[in-house]
């Protein structure tokens, strides 16, 4: 049931998404909101450094007993899905290796649906690179670096910025809603109730009623 309520707000939030205005509010995703992870790290240098908030940690694929080869994959889990403005990638501050001279964005609402939306080039700089995304509704966020300055990759801070919606988060008090048919056990308000585990229902007795159900 969570996943065909994540994916009728993913269609939702998505025409919503494509339809911001210039100057729309856009607000950073809070780091306690992101859960984050790496296909390589070294010990001391894991994924969660770079959502911390301090630039002087980072996150550090291994470097012992050898290096790991490319793609070396940043994969960032949303606590919902939400329409993403951008992304920042600020390297590491304290020495230029590790800086991604090629990458990919990979995004999706599903982690198994994920597609690519954007490419990294280097900054030539210690600078963030800053990627626009679109107004993509997604959940999941891979940063797919394909090579760097050395042989590893490093990455002090990532930083989210997504549209602020009410789409999603319109308190269920300020809506009204109606059905066409309903059985009296599950009227069409159990749909806006926020409980998954509830659901509006078409009449079905003492017969089947025909479509359409609105």
């Amino acid at each position: 049931m969570a996943d065909k309520v994540a994916a009728v707000e993913a269609q939702i939030l998505r025409l919503f998404g494509g339809n911001q205005e210039e100057g729309g509010r856009i607000v950073p995703v809070p780091k306690e909101k992101i859960k984050i992870s790496a296909n390589d790290f070294q010990p001391d240098c894991p994924p969660e450094n770079a959502i911390d908030g301090k630039t002087n940690s980072l996150w550090h694929t291994s470097w012992s007993p050898e290096d790991t080869p490319f793609p070396h994959i940043l994969t960032i889990e949303l606590d919902k899905i939400r329409v993403l403005s951008d992304i920042s990638i600020l390297p590491r501050q304290d020495a230029d290796s590790g800086r991604i001279t090629s990458g990919e964005i990979y995004v999706g609402e599903t982690a198994e649906d994920m597609k690519q939306i954007a490419a990294i080039t280097d900054s030539g700089n210690r600078e963030a690179v800053v990627i626009d995304l679109g107004r993509t509704a997604v959940k999941y966020i891979e940063i797919r670096s394909l090579s760097t300055t050395s042989v590893n990759t490093a990455i002090a801070e990532i930083g989210i910025n997504a549209f602020e919606s009410g789409v999603i988060d319109l308190e269920k008090g300020a809506m009204q809603i109606t059905a066409n048919t309903y059985n009296p056990s599950y009227p069409p308000e159990n749909a806006i109730d926020g409980d998954t585990s509830t659901f509006w229902h078409s009449e079905w007795q003492p017969e089947v009623t025909p479509f359409p159900h609105i």
